[in-house]
């Protein structure tokens, strides 16, 4: 496994757009953890920190909605072997199930990337009971001065407002899980 960082300016030099948004994310259930497959993290990053951070491993997971209702599971390599254990939860993007178009190009001209694509990509670990429990925080986070655009539809800016909101509370509940984040905020 290999990790690198980019600097702002080869980032925003070659510039890319998402595939996938939060919204797609799915939840899986960790059904096995095999740390046999560890690969050593060769980084090139500059911080020993963030090089250990990071261990590959090879996961059996199933989808939330579908465990104990069929077998259905996926076997996949993540990098989030330090902190991934037997019945954890995770969420990650189920590329068997999303259609899109980028990808469905992608799989149709270069045969080698649609072999070596996964079923799933799992993105981060979730803390589902964290989450239910947190309802007062003990810290508040601070925020600038915001600027209002004049805008003439209602409709439309009171959907903007709803999912800025939401997209918030998604923003609190990360800092909630994680504190080394929370650490750096």
């Amino acid at each position: 496994m290999q990790t690198f960082e980019v600097d702002a300016v080869a980032y925003w030099k070659n510039a890319f757009t998402a595939l996938c948004s939060r919204e797609r994310l799915t939840e899986f259930i960790v059904v096995d953890v095999d740390y046999e497959h560890i690969d050593v993290n060769t980084s090139s990053t500059s911080k020993q920190a963030a090089r250990n951070k990071f261990k590959m491993v090879q996961v059996e997971i199933a989808r939330v909605e579908d465990f104990g209702v069929n077998d259905d599971t996926f076997i996949v390599k993540t990098h989030l072997g330090e902190l991934l254990n037997y019945n954890d939860h995770v969420l990650g993007y189920n590329l068997s199930t999303i259609n899109l178009a980028e990808l469905e190009d992608l799989r149709a001209n270069d045969k080698k990337v649609s072999r070596n694509l996964p079923d799933v990509i799992i993105v981060k670990k979730h803390y589902p009971k964290v989450r239910s429990r947190r309802k007062n925080r003990i810290w508040k986070l601070k925020q600038l001065t915001k600027v209002q655009q004049d805008e003439n539809n209602t409709h439309k800016k009171n959907n903007i407002e709803a999912k800025r909101e939401i997209e918030y509370e998604t923003f609190l509940n990360d800092l909630d899980e994680d504190p080394e984040l929370r650490h750096q905020v």
